[in-house]
């Protein structure tokens, strides 16, 4: 009996080794390993290409840059063209150094009458400007007669009898 109970113990003992041993068998802890392996390399290399040096976000980054230093370069081309055709008018003729100095420097030629428009705004005939006292604004030609004596301040030439 010991001994039926004893091959009965083995047989089980055997049965969970063989299962066991498919399992664990060296084939098998190979490509365990090698699959945990590519697993790894496969992690560490999206890493690198989404977070690392050289990866997408840089790349973004760069193309940020780019696109910025583009403007500005577009910006310094049309400058650069100005100035280009500026050089050539001034090397070609005399027309080009007449605008440069008329523009730039105020220039008149003799027998011309300069203008000048003022950009000021206008102010309508009855309103007061923002800060004169109400009471006391008078036009601007009273100022000029003297009211006591009724001569014009500047000429000294009577109101009444034009003396």
């Amino acid at each position: 009996m010991t001994t039926k109970k004893t091959d009965d113990t083995l047989s089980k003992r055997q049965t969970h080794t063989k299962k066991v041993g498919i399992i664990l068998s060296p084939t098998f802890l190979g490509y365990l390993l090698l699959i945990v392996f590519g697993v790894v390399v496969l992690v560490g290399l999206q890493h690198q290409y989404w977070y690392g040096e050289f990866g997408h976000q840089a790349l973004g980054r760069l193309n940020d840059e780019l696109s910025r230093q583009q403007k500005i370069n577009a910006t310094a081309q049309a400058v650069n063209d100005t100035l280009r055709a500026d050089i050539r008018d001034l090397k070609s003729g005399l027309s080009a150094i007449e605008e440069h100095a008329r523009l730039d420097l105020g220039l008149i030629k003799s027998g011309e009458t300069f203008v000048e428009l003022s950009v000021a705004p206008v102010i309508g005939d009855r309103q007061i400007p923002y800060g004169v006292d109400a009471m006391n604004a008078t036009e601007p030609v009273d100022g000029l007669i003297d009211n006591d004596m009724g001569e014009n301040v500047f000429t000294g030439v009577s109101a009444d009898t034009g003396e």
